[in-house]
């Protein structure tokens, strides 16, 4: 409970150090600066030198100690004139899928008028960039996070970090870029309850509750497939499994004067958890758009933000749509930075 306590005052108190801000520039306000290891070895060892000098009254020893600290309070200024003066600037995040890394470009500039060698940037836990900004040189970044949650993912404060010249010390900021991302269910696909297929006439293509059949009798069968747990009785090679085949699924050739049409409703996954539910139909989404098709969700009224829900449609920004329902289900749709709106989402 104290270390939580801790850690909460801790928070609040970088909060008020360093505010959110979707541009912050370090200065000294803003840049911590601290031995690193081996910089407490190297003390360490000047400590012994100091007693060994000490002791046995040898100058030559004290002089080298003296030096040798005076490079390491010189070494302070170089570490921190690394960090002073750059400005880093959040351009676009763009949306992903849950368990994926998000793709954050950044734009880090200097106008101090120096140079800034080995700057490290990145998350805690996550790959780290390191660059070198020249005398007012602006150059773009673009940095993993990994997203752990659907809906609106808040990102954690950026650690940006240097140890130049010799890695005696070390200068440090977290900067709070205030980066929202919207995080897309993960898409599961497997031996899961198959949605239904719908052919919707022009009267009631909008009403999710009308039910036809996808498939005419008129088409021909195309292939037999592996059997799947959901699939139709009516679609299974009963023929074939007499003959000892094996339980496999007929299916119909696709070539049809009107273009496909498929509702994916939330009760086609009934008895799964909510998230495997999102997740399946977060797959049917993008499997119907990679097919061509015209499709549509129902999902339950919980969501302030199904806006696109019980309309069919096709295309990116269809999808897009429908992915944004799915991210935001059972969740409230605050308002968020234009940063978090979706751009293009990694869907290839």
């Amino acid at each position: 409970m104290q270390k939580r306590h801790s850690l909460s005052y801790y928070q609040r108190w970088l909060t008020r150090r360093i505010p959110p801000n979707k541009k912050q520039t370090l200065h000294r306000k803003n840049i911590f600066i601290l031995p690193s290891k081996a910089g407490l070895g190297f003390l360490a060892t000047l400590l012994i030198l100091w007693l060994l000098g000490t002791n046995y009254q040898n100058n030559l020893i004290l002089v080298m100690t003296f030096l040798l600290l005076s490079l390491m309070h010189t070494c302070m200024f170089y570490t921190y004139a690394a960090l002073s003066g750059l400005s880093v600037e959040v351009l676009s995040v763009e949306p992903c899928f849950m368990g994926e890394q998000a793709q954050v470009r950044c734009r880090i500039s200097s106008r101090s008028g120096r140079q800034h060698q080995q700057v490290n940037i990145g998350w805690d836990g996550e790959v780290v960039s390191t660059v070198t900004i020249d005398k007012n040189e602006v150059k773009m970044v673009t940095l993993p996070l990994l997203v752990t949650h659907r809906g609106w993912y808040r990102a954690d404060r950026l650690k940006i970090l240097s140890t130049y010249p010799l890695g005696l010390l070390k200068a440090w900021s977290k900067i709070d870029l205030d980066i929202d991302i919207l995080v897309y269910p993960k898409p599961i696909s497997g031996d899961l309850p198959e949605p239904r297929l719908r052919e919707v006439s022009s009267q009631d293509e909008n009403d999710p509750t009308v039910i036809k059949k996808s498939i005419s009798q008129k088409e021909d069968i195309s292939h037999l497939r592996e059997y799947r747990v959901g699939d139709s009785p009516k679609h299974i090679a009963w023929k074939a499994y007499a003959k000892g085949q094996g339980l496999s699924t007929k299916e119909y050739d696709t070539q049809q004067t009107v273009k496909r049409e498929q509702w994916f409703l939330w009760d086609d996954f009934s008895g799964l958890p909510n998230e495997v539910r999102l997740s399946r139909l977060c797959d049917c989404v993008l499997q119907a758009e990679q097919f061509d098709m015209r499709y549509g969700l129902q999902l339950p009224a919980v969501s302030s933000t199904t806006t696109h829900s019980d309309v069919l449609g096709s295309g990116t920004e269809h999808q897009q749509a429908l992915l944004r329902e799915l991210a935001l289900f059972d969740q409230p749709d605050v308002a968020h930075p234009s940063t978090a709106q979706p751009l293009n989402a990694g869907l290839s």
